[in-house]
């Protein structure tokens, strides 16, 4: 809003969604070996795996192949009621690592199964050419859900004596959050694979550094490397009026909001014609107001940042919002990471965010899923701090009525409250409250205003 944008960036994973013809590189369409290590086809084939147990190797860590392409062993994924992935070739089987069920044994006991957590599966391909190429990407179809481990995805020069990593995939996901199970993941090969000879890639499920339980399940299936994909544009973040929640209803006439949006190409070639939009809707879906941009170009590699037309609202019912940012090629790579929804509501007369009212709102609206079709935000995001931690600052202009010469506004008190269903003691966390007196010249845009020394307005700082 009008002198008090706040950036609220929610950075993706790089890796993207794909369902596009291209010119694959492995597996050889002609060796029926290949592609049945691609699909799975069978079992595991020529793949190789082998797992860790709290940092020493255990036989039972290891990934599987199953037939149905299913996690279902463990206490909580579901068990016959569980999903399979969705790949192409899912009749056939897919390749499995069954976190839950090596934690577990399916008893709902933690450690009570065949390899507790702290655990490390790889899985570990054959040797393949990418002689004669560059600008090589790997592809592959994967199904998870994740509490508390990190997905990589590694290479080797060597035969699998050293491995360096390619990329972090699924960082985006949360506790208890999975990906849809038709989820397909599109990552650049880094430009020390281009033109060799052998060379192998690995998949690594192991326990986050700061929370060594893993859990659930890493599902994948289908694994192509193919030649240079087309441009896809995806929308890394954005510039949203509000960083809280909840907007006091007095605060919202005669201010206007501001909407800009970062986008990049992640594809493998440059890109024409990209256009984004912003709606901002009520929860009975309707306009409230929309704005897109003009086409522009966005070249492989570049990331742009998109400017709408600002929004003056004369008043807002009170109730629940949702600002709509979308962004699309005609010729792009991929359907995915081309929206990002941002929620807020306006009532009542305190500015506050709560975790529960975002838990509550993230499932009721099934706003997006994080790994793969976009991402949501409304309070905080992984880029700066914890999802769900209130942290930075708000700026308000009182309205007009405050400018009178003849009024005058004091903060008397701050109250600060931290509320939860579970044990944890909050009463050991410091809460900081910051509080500005902001000077009747500050630029609109906050150009004048040093975080590092306070506001300076005609040489003089003003508190």
């Amino acid at each position: 809003m009008k002198r008090h944008l706040l950036f609220t960036l929610l950075f993706l994973a790089f890796a993207t969604t794909v369902s596009f013809a291209q010119t694959v590189i492995w597996p050889d369409e002609n060796d029926a070996q290949q592609v049945k290590n691609s699909q799975f086809d069978g079992g595991l084939n020529d793949w190789t795996t082998h797992g860790t147990v709290d940092g020493v190797a255990n036989e039972n860590a290891i990934w599987v192949w199953e037939a149905d392409g299913k996690a279902d062993r463990g206490a909580y994924s579901g068990g016959t009621n569980a999903s399979a992935i969705a790949s192409p070739s899912i009749d056939n089987g897919a390749a499995v690592f069954d976190s839950d069920y090596y934690d577990n044994g399916g008893t709902g006991v933690s450690g009570n199964g065949p390899a507790p957590a702290p655990h490390i599966g790889y899985l570990e391909s054959p040797e393949f050419s990418l002689a004669g190429y560059d600008n090589v990407w790997l592809k592959f179809n994967q199904y998870i859900r994740n509490f508390a481990s990190v997905t990589t995805v590694e290479y080797s020069l060597d035969g699998g004596n050293s491995w360096e990593e390619v990329q972090q995939v699924n960082e985006d996901l949360s506790y208890n959050q999975s990906t849809a199970t038709n989820s397909q993941l599109l990552i650049p090969m880094p430009s020390t694979v281009d033109n060799q000879s052998s060379v192998k890639i690995r998949f690594v499920f192991s326990p986050s550094t700061s929370d060594p339980r893993n859990y659930y399940f890493w599902i994948i299936d289908d694994v192509t490397l193919i030649s240079t994909p087309p441009g896809d544009p995806v929308i890394l973040g954005t510039w949203y009026p509000s960083k809280r929640f909840n907007i006091p209803d007095g605060q919202v006439p005669t201010d206007s909001f501001n909407f800009v949006v970062d986008i990049k190409n992640v594809g493998g070639t440059d890109l024409v014609n990209v256009l984004g939009k912003i709606v901002l809707e009520n929860t009975s879906t309707d306009e409230v107001y929309f704005s897109d941009s003009t086409y522009f170009d966005l070249n492989y590699g570049d990331t742009t940042r998109l400017f709408f037309d600002s929004y003056l609202p004369t008043n807002l019912d009170t109730g629940l919002y949702v600002a709509n940012y979308t962004v699309y090629a005609e010729d792009q790579a991929s359907e995915v990471k081309k929206t990002h929804k941002q929620y807020f509501n306006v009532g009542s007369l305190e500015f506050d965010s709560q975790e529960g009212e975002y838990n509550y709102y993230n499932s009721v609206y099934s706003v997006s899923d994080l790994s793969s079709n976009g991402g949501v935000s409304f309070q905080g995001n992984s880029s700066d701090g914890a999802k769900y931690d209130c942290y930075n600052l708000n700026y308000y202009k009182m309205g007009d009525w405050a400018e009178n010469s003849n009024v005058e506004v004091r903060l008397t008190s701050v109250g600060v409250q931290v509320s939860d269903d579970t044990d944890n003691d909050y009463l050991s966390y410091n809460a900081y409250v910051f509080i500005f007196q902001l000077a009747d010249t500050l630029d609109e845009n906050l150009y004048n205003f040093n975080f590092a020394d306070g506001i300076e307005v005609d040489g003089n700082p003003s508190i």
